[in-house]
């Protein structure tokens, strides 16, 4: 299986990757589908996202590769005219790696010194929860 690349989150002025996926359950209840531009982004899309004030946003949406055919991905694509949404949509978790590297798996995964999950409701974070690995 491809290593999928991953959506960004910017959260207290720090970029983090995360596997988790925002913008899901929005595409899900608005039956759109984003068609994969390659097998590494089996989603058919990047979502860039930031936590202001408590509130998650989707800042951009790009593609991972431009395929001529297909339908490019982007902020303007699912809501026109504006520069960043308000991800109201979102009651879940996202999970961030912190810290150094304890343990690479091979294929783009890994294990850092601890995990952050953000727990949001309709969009605002509302709890965090660490979890600490063992250095074995």
């Amino acid at each position: 299986m491809t290593t999928q690349v991953l959506e960004q989150i910017t959260y207290n002025g720090t970029v983090f990757p995360t596997i988790s996926e925002p913008l899901r359950s929005y595409l899900e209840s608005n039956d759109i589908k984003l068609p994969s531009q390659s097998s590494a982004c089996w989603r058919g899309y990047i979502g860039h996202w930031l936590i202001e004030e408590e509130r998650l946003y989707l800042t951009e949406i790009r593609s991972y590769r431009q395929h001529p055919k297909r339908i490019k991905p982007s902020l303007e694509y699912l809501f026109p005219d504006q520069t960043r949404v308000f991800a109201a949509w979102f009651s879940g978790k996202i999970r961030l790696e912190e810290g150094e590297v304890r343990h690479y798996f091979g294929r783009g995964h890994y294990a850092r010194e601890r995990s952050r999950f953000l727990i949001f409701e309709h969009g605002i974070l509302i709890d965090s929860e660490v979890l600490h690995h063992s250095s074995s």
